[in-house]
């Protein structure tokens, strides 16, 4: 899907982020195309998974961004 995503909007990987809350869907399958990933860490669950950017509510990706 995140293929998918980016040929469709013709956004290169580099360019990209994708912001979810589920470490083996959304973070693994970003990071296996190269996207960088914003992990919402609503229930602070301890996790070695590599991510890019980590927050625990909505309200501090604005920051980021």
């Amino acid at each position: 899907i995140f293929t998918y995503a980016l040929h469709e909007t013709g956004a290169q990987a580099t360019e990209s982020i994708k912001i979810g809350d589920d470490l083996e869907v959304d973070m693994a399958g970003a990071r296996q195309v190269g996207i960088d990933q914003l992990f919402v860490n609503h229930d602070r669950k301890a996790h070695s998974e590599p991510v890019t950017l980590e927050v625990l509510a909505l309200d501090e990706i604005m920051t980021i961004l």
